[in-house]
């Protein structure tokens, strides 16, 4: 128990000083009397909440600017056309925060079809399926990867991954073999470092490709 000298009393728990007068105390401290509460933190359903209120303020103030301006300026209009977006994404994040691959895979698929919306607003499509996909594409390769290596994963816990981004791969090499696309060499080297990296995986790592089949698909 603590004692102030000079009040000559004797204080229970543990104080920096004399309550009465803020002198010194001699002896051991106690444990508190009373017990510590710990300090609140923020709930995800609050955050998530603050969030879609400052996504409706944000979206309706856009929206007065929008109307008290006839829409001269550019800013406002690109603030309520991606502001939704990034609604989602805190979302995602929230949500996922605790498989970073799977939110960085679902991000990225919500990208391109952002970029392909974005792109075909003209009935056509063209630097989306010619260069942003297929670039995208191998940076979610190399980026999973990564990600995997970094987090110590084995090929278990992220070929459901890389399955889908070698079907996203190959599925925008289509767009090649119908004429879509007007540059179609970014298209055509993605789809083969991908079909190479499947061999890889097939010819050097086929003990874990063949736990991750008879996990997911019981071969």
């Amino acid at each position: 128990m603590q004692h102030c000298s000079k009040c000559n009393i004797d204080i229970r728990g543990n104080k920096s000083c004399c309550p009465l007068c803020q002198g010194n105390l001699i002896g051991e401290p106690e444990d508190p009397a009373f017990p510590v509460l710990p300090e609140r933190r923020l709930s995800r359903g609050m955050f998530l909440r603050i969030c879609v209120f400052i996504f409706i303020v944000v979206e309706l103030a856009m929206m007065l600017v929008n109307y008290f301006t006839d829409s001269r300026f550019y800013l406002p209009g690109m603030v309520i056309l991606w502001a939704p977006f990034v609604l989602l994404d805190i979302c995602l994040a929230v949500y996922f925060r605790s498989n970073i691959l799977k939110l960085v895979t679902i991000e990225t698929c919500l990208f391109l079809l952002v970029v392909l919306y974005l792109d075909g607003r003209d009935g056509r499509l063209s630097w989306s399926i010619a260069w942003v996909i297929p670039i995208t594409i191998l940076c979610l390769v190399l980026l999973t990867n990564i990600l995997a290596w970094i987090t110590r994963r084995r090929l278990v816990d992220y070929v459901v991954y890389l399955a889908l981004d070698t079907v996203l791969a190959l599925l925008q090499t289509l767009s090649v073999f119908y004429d879509r696309n007007p540059y179609p060499a970014m298209s055509l080297i993605t789809g083969v470092v991908m079909l190479i990296y499947a061999a890889y995986v097939g010819l050097f790592r086929y003990r874990e490709l063949k736990n991750a089949l008879s996990k997911y698909m019981n071969v």
